[in-house]
C-alpha cells in the first residue's frame, strides 16, 4: 500500500504557527504531526506499528534530513497532514489512551469525536477505533424499535451530543 499521498514534508500554506498540543507532545516523540498550525510530537514507531498508511509513510526515504524540504522541530521531522487540529487530537488521544477513551466520556459524548474517530480510523486503517466508535453509535441507534422507544425517554436520551457545528 504506497504512503498517503495527502501527508507531506512541506506545507502548501505554511505558517510560522506551531502550537503544541501539551497533551500529544512527548519529549520522547521523534516525529511532528502538523494539522492546522497545531504540532503533535509523537512516536514513530507506535503509528507505524498500528497503521500501515503511517509505516508507509515514514520510511527511510522519506525521512532524508537533508532534504531543504524537511522541516524539524526539536529535533524530529515534521509531517504536515490536511486533517484538522481537533481531529487529530481526537484520533492520537484515541490511540495513546486506548479503548478507555471513550469509555471515560461515557456516557456523554458529542458526536464530533465519533465523527473524528471514525473518519480518521479509515483514513489511517485503524479498524479497532472505527469498531469502538461505530460501537457506540450503534449502541445509541439500536435497530430494535422497542428499545429505541424505552430509551428515547429515558436517561440513554442524553448519551450522544449533536451540536449545530457537527458537520459529519
Amino acid at each position: 500500500m504506497p504512503a498517503l499521498s495527502d501527508i507531506s514534508e512541506e506545507d502548501s500554506h505554511s505558517s510560522d504557527v506551531d502550537l503544541p498540543e501539551q497533551d500529544l507532545w512527548f519529549d520522547t516523540g521523534n516525529v511532528a504531526l502538523m494539522a492546522e498550525g497545531t504540532s503533535f510530537r509523537v512516536h514513530m514507531d507506535v503509528l507505524s506499528r498500528l497503521s500501515e498508511p503511517w509505516l508507509q509513510t515514514f520510511v527511510p526515504k522519506n525521512l532524508t534530513r537533508g532534504s531543504s524540504k524537511l522541516r524539524i522541530i526539536q529535533g524530529c521531522p515534521v509531517y504536515y497532514v490536511p486533517d484538522s487540529a481537533y481531529d487529530m487530537s481526537i484520533f492520537l488521544h484515541a490511540i495513546y489512551d486506548g479503548r478507555r477513551y471513550l469509555r471515560d466520556r461515557a456516557p456523554e459524548i458529542d458526536f464530533s469525536e465519533l465523527s473524528a474517530l471514525m473518519r480518521l480510523g479509515h483514513k489511517y486503517q485503524l479498524e479497532d477505533i472505527v469498531a469502538d466508535a461505530a460501537g457506540y453509535l450503534e449502541d445509541y441507534f439500536t435497530p430494535n424499535f422497542k428499545t429505541w422507544l424505552q430509551r428515547r425517554s429515558g436517561p440513554h436520551k442524553e448519551k450522544l451530543h449533536i451540536s449545530d457545528s457537527d458537520d459529519a
